[in-house]
């Protein structure tokens, strides 16, 4: 299964189309159970995912991999140690005896001065057995051209949806493939706006009514609803190992299974190039 479980909204109220909030306790067990009968097993998850780690730990994910992400490193005299804290808290909260990854959150970290101790806290973790793979989290591929000089990554997450296929264009999938990088795809639905009904959409992006609008007559050219046609693009994609999905319910979880256990087309759509529309960091809602 293709599929992997996004955990922002079991901490916090995350993304522009949640209009539910943080899930529930009981709707994230509903969320689990599915995904494992799915054989689901990946649960992409982060320090600054409010209560996230502490909600998965209490439910129980032995039966699960968990990659988790450590927040930007502060100013501190000791990075090496702050590393090994953060992941041994990770790991505590979890309740688990290892991560199967632990991304960097800030990977230009790796770029300050002390950059090289936090490295060699991760290494050391890794040969110890805490943490499986070592990888960043990006986004904008812009940033591995400096990274990977430093340190060449296990596992890549970034954002890639049929509007910002940035790293396809730039060259990056290619390159990250074919030196064993596993690739994992987020914001396939650019944080719900691809499936948002245009009648809903906040009034922010009206200044970008052209692209948008385009989107809706594609989807209706095909015939297929948007979700379906937004996760098309992404499955589509062979050298992407996991499509990173967010859900607030299991109803919503079983929807993206069948969307995605059912044969797809090969979305073909122009990607924008503006980095207010496609990158959600920008936002000012």
């Amino acid at each position: 299964m293709k599929l992997a479980i996004g955990t922002a909204q079991f901490g916090s109220n995350y993304g522009v189309a949640n209009l539910l909030g943080q899930v529930s306790h009981q709707e994230v067990k509903n969320i689990l159970k599915i995904s494992e009968f799915n054989g689901i097993k990946i649960l992409d998850t982060a320090v600054a995912y409010g209560s996230a780690e502490q909600t998965l730990g209490e439910i129980g994910i032995r039966s699960f991999d968990c990659v988790s992400k450590l927040p930007k490193i502060p100013n501190s005299s000791n990075p090496k140690s702050w590393v090994e804290d953060q992941i041994q808290q990770s790991i505590n909260r979890l309740n688990v005896q290892h991560l199967y990854g632990m991304l960097l959150h800030h990977p230009e970290d790796l770029l300050m001065p002390k950059g090289f101790k936090y490295l060699e806290a991760l290494l050391e973790a890794q040969d110890q057995g805490y943490i499986k793979n070592i990888g960043f989290s990006i986004y904008s591929p812009e940033i591995l051209d400096k990274v990977t000089r430093v340190f060449w990554p296990d596992i890549v997450q970034a954002p890639y949806n049929i509007l910002d296929q940035r790293l396809r264009s730039t060259g990056w999938l290619d390159r990250l493939v074919n030196k064993g990088t596993k690739i994992h795809a987020r914001s396939v639905f650019l944080q719900g706006l691809l499936v948002m009904r245009p009648d809903i959409r906040p009034n922010y992006f009206k200044k970008w009514n052209k692209e948008l609008a385009a989107w809706d007559r594609y989807v209706v050219e095909k015939n297929m609803g948007s979700m379906k046609c937004a996760l098309d693009f992404v499955t589509a994609e062979s050298r992407i190992d996991k499509i990173i999905v967010g859900v607030d319910s299991g109803r919503q979880l079983s929807e993206l299974i069948v969307a995605c256990d059912q044969k797809g087309h090969k979305a073909v759509f122009p990607e924008s190039s503006d980095m207010n529309l496609i990158e959600p960091s920008r936002w000012s809602l």
